[in-house]
């Protein structure tokens, strides 16, 4: 009896202690299990998703973009949650996120949609398209990460943190390193994403790792945890992102415990950060830290579960296609072996590790790869490599100075061209310059005949005057006093008036020119004056001036004012029938002059018209207008100024 109870005793025992040990004990039962209850979790959940939009609640939005919005984050959310056990078919979810985020305009879908792609690719090994994908989402978010309506600044941040982690994986920690100082960057400037800026630490704590400033390196760690532990949202998704970030935080810290040789404490850790990893099936988190804890157990030499957790690790990789992670587990298997004396299986191992690396290499996937502690032939196999790798940069390297050579042979001869077309266009421009210089005389030239014309013209009527009056005295010989000493007024008006003519003369031929003076004029004052230039003809025909003038000042070239106001009243006078009126009206700015035409008097005259054309031209030419017009046998000529 007391044998049958003490038996009882150890079975309650043993069942307890499995039921509170099973994750660890049997680690490949564990994810078998956790896969099933993963994948029927969320299915379900995809499914309760997907009858809530095409059925039952689907007439619950209001508008077709709300409706295709939702598809857009369930078919992101799906993908993601299939992406690493089945990349294929979560690329075609990544397909239905572009269909859908497109009809929507949904931003954040899209960048999303890139985002899943570059897992995807990760996922299938084909780092190119990953790298590719990536790219693209980061030129996206940058193109709308100010734009508010966009809302995508935190999923910017998130892409920055992927491409880092991407850039890791093949080796590039220096590119890898500032992809995470601009996701800091963005997380903290918005501060709206706890767990963004948890891993933004988290990421710059590896950087000091690798620098070995285990210090700051710590620091980090503890801040990040800081923000896992309570700030970010406690079953925030299917995720539960604080739990799956603080087994980041125990992964890397147990790293920064094994270089100080603190073991015990780093095999905690690891087997706190492997709990909490594997709820959520992160294959390649989980590989790196059931390694990393191996490692320590072979330092340790209590290697009693090693092997297991190394199988494990390398069906794992095998199912997911990680070649990297592969390498690492027949790496580590290798040393177990070597440190339980099997050297046989170690080399078998190390063999194997070296094929797989130098794969990598040649499909390259990586850009450097660490050296092992093996013999001189494996070192020979490395430098024979790293000789094959120099022998294409260098060659690449040559085709870059071919294409830069061929580059500046084409800028040179696109630069010749186009210095041979500015040339070609200067000359035209020229040539264009010389002919409007040309035609610019021209009109000068023909300007100044017309004004020489026109001054001629006017020299006549005082030297007519002067004539007429000396063949008065010549054949009169009863002529008085008074009438002598009004001759010689007549003649001294008509000499001022011909020697101001001479003047013009002489002015435009010094300044080779017929440039306006524009000035302030009394128009009263000049019709004045010009009517004393003719009062010795007005006086001799019987003339009669009746004038309505109006007191005022206009703006204009006094010159050209002057010349085409004798001509008017010369033509009145010269025209008008003895004993007849002349009437002069001055308005604002119009004058007009109205009177008879002596008709037999006009045929007598020669060269008639010729002064009136070309003061017309001036006129027109300084924005004045002259009409001449007929009513009932009086002829009026009117000058609008301006």
């Amino acid at each position: 009896m007391r044998l049958i109870l003490i038996f009882i005793f150890l079975i309650s025992n043993l069942s307890v202690s499995f039921s509170k040990m099973k994750f660890f004990v049997n680690p490949i039962y564990f994810d078998s299990l956790n896969e099933r209850e993963y994948k029927s979790n969320y299915e379900l959940q995809y499914n309760e998703w997907l009858n809530s939009e095409y059925g039952v609640n689907k007439t619950n939005y209001k508008t077709k973009l709300d409706r295709d919005t939702n598809l857009a984050k369930g078919a992101y959310t799906y993908g993601l949650i299939i992406s690493a056990m089945n990349p294929i078919k979560a690329k075609r979810w990544m397909d239905s996120v572009v269909v859908y985020s497109q009809r929507a305009n949904y931003k954040r879908g899209k960048i999303s949609a890139l985002n899943g792609y570059g897992f995807i690719y990760a996922n299938l090994g084909d780092i190119v398209s990953s790298n590719y994908y990536f790219k693209k989402a980061i030129e996206f978010g940058e193109s709308e990460k100010n734009n508010p309506k966009s809302n995508i600044i935190d999923k910017l941040g998130w892409t920055y943190i992927y491409y880092g982690n991407m850039l890791i994986n093949i080796g590039d920690s220096a590119k890898a390193f500032k992809q995470y100082d601009k996701s800091r960057e963005i997380f903290y400037s918005v501060r709206k994403d706890p767990e963004g800026v948890g891993y933004a630490l988290l990421k710059k704590s590896i950087q000091f790792t690798n620098n070995s400033d285990f210090i700051k390196a710590n620091l980090y760690l503890d801040s990040a945890y800081q923000v896992f532990e309570y700030e970010v949202p406690k079953d925030l998704d299917f995720r539960n992102r604080h739990e799956r970030g603080i087994a980041e935080v125990y992964l890397f810290k147990s790293g920064i415990l094994k270089r100080n040789k603190e073991y015990q404490k780093a095999i905690e850790l690891l087997d706190s950060s492997i709990h909490l990893i594997k709820l959520y099936h992160v294959r390649n988190i989980i590989i790196q830290a059931m390694l990393e804890k191996a490692s320590i157990e072979i330092i340790m030499n209590n290697t009693k579960n090693t092997l297991k957790d190394i199988d494990y690790c390398i069906d794992l990789a095998i199912e997911a296609k990680m070649k990297k992670e592969l390498a690492s587990s027949y790496k580590t298997k290798s040393e177990y072996f070597k440190s339980i004396g099997n050297h046989s299986e170690a080399y078998d191992y190390l063999m194997a590790y070296m094929k797989l690396k130098e794969s990598i290499l040649n499909d390259d996937k990586i850009k450097s790869i660490a050296k092992t502690e093996s013999d001189v032939e494996n070192e020979l196999k490395i430098l024979s490599a790293n000789n094959e790798k120099n022998k294409k940069e260098a060659q690449l390297q040559k085709e870059q100075n071919q294409k830069i050579i061929l580059v500046f042979i084409v800028v040179f001869v696109v630069l010749l061209l186009l210095g041979s077309i500015y040339i070609v266009l200067r000359l035209r421009k020229l040539n264009q310059d010389l002919k409007s210089s040309e035609e610019k005389i021209f009109e000068l030239n023909m300007k100044q005949s017309k004004y020489y014309a026109v001054i001629s013209h006017d020299i006549r009527s005082p030297l007519n005057t002067i004539t007429y009056t000396l063949d008065k005295i010549n054949n009169d010989d009863n002529i008085s006093d008074i009438e002598k000493k009004n001759i010689i007024n007549e003649l001294s008006i008509s000499t001022e008036s011909l020697k101001e003519e001479v003047e013009k003369l002489f002015q435009i031929a010094k300044e080779n020119t017929t440039k306006s003076e524009i000035s302030n004029v009394n128009i009263e004052n000049e019709i004045y004056k010009v009517i004393n230039l003719y009062q010795n003809i007005i006086t001799t025909k019987g003339l009669i001036i009746k004038l309505n003038l109006e007191e005022n000042e206009i703006t204009v070239d006094r010159i050209y004012l002057d010349t085409i106001l004798r001509n008017i009243i010369n033509n009145a006078v010269k025209y008008s029938p003895i004993n007849s009126e002349i009437h002069i009206n001055s308005i604002k700015n119009e004058i007009s002059l109205s009177n008879k035409i002596d008709s037999e008097a006009l045929l007598n005259q020669k060269g008639h018209g010729f002064g009136m054309k070309t003061c017309m031209e001036l006129a027109k030419e300084h924005n004045h207008e002259i009409t001449i017009s007929e009513d009932n046998g009086m002829y009026e000529v009117s000058l609008r100024i301006g």
